[in-house]
């Protein structure tokens, strides 16, 4: 579980409480797999739950379940706690996080996406993709962090492919800049989709839409289609 925004205490409780419902699914799928195999499914697996918070503001709920709640002394046997694991990435140094590559970006990622100085730390942590070619699984890893810059970064595309193509300026550059051209195109159509929807949802014809958004009217009349247009 995470957050890319601060969110309010309430809203850290529903998670938290979330955990519980996860838990509680998987143990049921236990009993299911079990009964199948006509077995009794006890006793159940045990599940360390882990929370990586990503807020712009501290985490704030502790890391017990039992803290949720506010009772006496007498019922406090009743109530169900388990505590869970919290990286609260906000409390750490970039010379902090340590581990994998792929990890590394991951959580640096993780802690600047609400932080104003997000798009000046890209470059720095664009740069660590340079280890990762020429490796196996490189490549997919590669895309998968791309398309999660592409989706979150606020700046026009073409900055943002100045950043990429300094960030992983060697032998392969070519290969990664033609995996970023791709992921910057697919950013651009989803957003010209949403567009599209929002127009659409507000009553205007697909001609119109196409005609004020300059788009194609095949584009216009594919995202009509969808259930959440039709609906």
């Amino acid at each position: 579980m995470n957050h890319g925004q601060s969110i309010p205490p309430f809203l850290e409780a529903t998670e938290i409480a979330n955990i519980h419902n996860y838990m509680k699914n998987i143990w049921a799928l236990h009993f299911k797999q079990k009964a199948e195999q006509d077995e009794k499914g006890l006793p159940l697996p045990v599940i360390v739950s882990i929370v990586i918070y990503h807020g712009a503001e501290s985490w704030g709920m502790g890391n017990s379940f039992a803290q949720m709640f506010q009772c006496e002394e007498t019922f406090r046997e009743y109530v169900p706690n388990f505590r869970y694991i919290l990286y609260d990435l906000s409390r750490y140094s970039d010379e902090e996080i340590k581990g994998g590559i792929v990890l590394r970006i991951t959580l640096l990622l993780f802690k600047y996406v609400q932080q104003k100085d997000y798009d000046a730390r890209l470059l720095g942590i664009l740069r660590l993709l340079q280890k990762l070619i020429g490796k196996q699984t490189g490549m997919e890893y590669i895309e998968t962090i791309l398309r999660y810059v592409f989706a979150t970064v606020n700046m026009p595309a073409n900055e943002l492919k100045e950043i990429v193509e300094e960030a992983l300026s060697v032998e392969q550059g070519g290969i990664i800049m033609t995996l970023a051209e791709r992921c910057i195109q697919q950013g651009i159509q989803k957003g010209v989709e949403r567009s599209v929807r929002k127009l659409l949802l507000k009553g205007m014809t697909p001609n119109n839409v196409a005609a004020f958004l300059d788009v194609d009217l095949q584009t216009v009349l594919t995202v009509a289609k969808s259930p959440e247009v039709e609906n």
